[in-house]
């Protein structure tokens, strides 16, 4: 009789030891601080990395025979045909687009080693505003993606030899 009076008082100890420890659980807190800090700037299709050019995409004018018409085309990026302008919100920033690289005066021109075409970038799609290095695009940032599409025209002029005409332009966002 003692052996189970021994074991029930055993179990007796550990169910009540179990209640202790459940009804006992405590709880303690501290603080976590969390910080963002926005600062003044912009990012161009998400490069936000100054000195450090993104890709903006093309602005193709296309296979043609001839340049007796008037040839014309629009920006396209990978993601869509626009090139992605995002400031911090109320930020007044602007928008150049330099002389390319084989600029005659002001006058932009595609190249096929020493051969060029003439052409000329705008603002609208209309072709009135004239995007030239000195006119520059400005705006003040909702914060939200501003879309900026480039507008080509190759004018008729003189036809050159068969080939890929090429050029590079610098778009520069300044705040």
């Amino acid at each position: 009789m003692k052996k189970v009076f021994l074991a029930l008082t055993c179990i007796t100890s550990l169910i009540g030891s179990a209640s202790v420890f459940a009804a006992g659980n405590g709880q303690v807190s501290g603080t976590l601080g969390v910080q963002l800090t926005i600062t003044n700037g912009c990012a161009i299709n998400g490069n936000s990395v100054q000195g450090s050019p993104a890709s903006l995409g093309s602005l193709d004018f296309g296979s043609h025979s001839t340049l007796a018409n008037d040839i014309t085309a629009q920006s396209a990026s990978v993601s869509s045909s626009t090139i992605k302008v995002q400031c911090t919100n109320t930020l007044p920033y602007t928008v150049t687009l330099d002389s390319g690289e084989h600029p005659q005066g002001t006058q932009r021109r595609l190249a096929q080693g020493s051969e060029f075409v003439n052409y000329n970038l705008y603002q609208d799609s209309l072709r009135a505003v004239l995007w030239e290095d000195t006119a520059l695009l400005s705006r003040t940032s909702t914060g939200a993606p501003d879309d900026l599409t480039v507008y080509g025209l190759v004018p008729p002029q003189t036809t050159p030899s068969a080939g890929t005409y090429t050029d590079t332009v610098l778009v520069t966002v300044d705040w």
